[in-house]
């Protein structure tokens, strides 16, 4: 398992969005892990997340038709997605997040 970006409580900004990149600066809160129980299938570490503006999501019908989340709706989103705008509990910093793809380390 790779180290995570965010984590429960998280205020994370979406950075990427390969379906919807309207959807790149939306702010967000991270709810909770997704599980496929709830959300159907997942693609890799992703999170149940409440966004602060409508976001456009696939619908649960394999992918053919998009909608706009309604208020309060929790939506399934990628940990690489995201951005973290705090640093974790406990931190000043946000250093100990995984990196950002494409995103230079160590540097």
């Amino acid at each position: 398992m790779t180290a995570l970006r965010c984590w429960p409580g998280c205020l994370a900004e979406i950075v990427h969005d390969h379906d919807f990149p309207q959807n790149v600066g939306i702010r967000v809160v991270v709810v909770w892990r997704a599980e496929e129980a709830v959300f159907g299938e997942l693609w890799g570490e992703d999170w149940a997340i409440r966004p602060s503006h409508p976001i456009w999501a696939w619908d649960d019908d394999e992918r053919t038709t998009a909608s706009q989340s309604l208020p309060g709706e929790h939506v399934a989103f990628h940990d690489a997605w995201l951005r973290p705008i705090l640093p974790p509990p406990g931190t000043t910093t946000t250093e100990d997040r995984a990196p950002i793809e494409g995103e230079i380390v160590g540097v």
